[in-house]
């Protein structure tokens, strides 16, 4: 049976057609904005972009309607923002910026939040020397790292760049014909031993 509309539309078809998009599968349910590499999709299979469903569950704990609500959260419970279905555990313990914090019931204790991503640093000594930090990690421009480990590679890279060497190739010994590659303290592009030869 075939219900045809105004306009020669056929009805059923239609909806079979709105059944069949896949294209709202990689869009971010609150936002309607690309879901990014840091998403979280909830045991429903409702996928959201991290930090607007952050702002969700911190206004779900601490908003001004949480003592109107009827099935009230408890502490370690969150709710997904698109079907209302709760989960006994809380947002992953990472903070993706500055405006992020640790709040107790939203991301906090670390013992009540779902798993994410894991931390790609290798530790280089220690008594953990060659295992992988055990923390939970997040997905920035410097790869997959958590928290601590984000902000030592970021300091790293900021310092590498920082860092000027010097230019002068050598004229003798084993390296002869290479570049010198000392780094330079104070302005000019030779290092102290070459600033007075050249």
């Amino acid at each position: 049976m075939n219900i045809i509309l105004e306009g020669n539309i056929n009805f059923y078809e239609e909806l079979n057609n709105l059944d069949s998009d896949d294209e709202d599968d990689n869009v971010c349910l609150l936002t309607n904005l690309p879901l990014d590499d840091n998403k979280i999709t909830l045991p429903c299979n409702h996928s959201f972009n991290f930090f607007p469903l952050y702002k969700e569950v911190v206004n779900q704990k601490t908003g001004s309607f949480v003592g109107l609500e009827i099935n009230r959260l408890s502490f370690n419970q969150i709710k997904c923002p698109y079907c209302r279905q709760k989960y006994d555990h809380l947002l992953p313990h990472i903070r993706l910026s500055d405006e992020m914090n640790y709040i107790n019931g939203v991301n906090s204790p670390e013992r009540l939040c779902m798993d994410f991503k894991d931390c790609a640093y290798i530790f280089k000594a220690g008594k953990n020397k060659g295992n992988n930090c055990p923390k939970t990690a997040f997905h920035s421009s410097n790869g997959c790292y958590c928290n601590t480990h984000q902000k030592n590679i970021s300091n790293k890279i900021k310092k590498d760049d920082s860092v000027c060497l010097c230019k002068a190739t050598l004229k003798t010994g084993k390296r002869k014909g290479e570049v010198c590659g000392l780094k330079i303290k104070g302005e000019g592009d030779y290092c102290k031993r070459h600033s007075s030869s050249v």
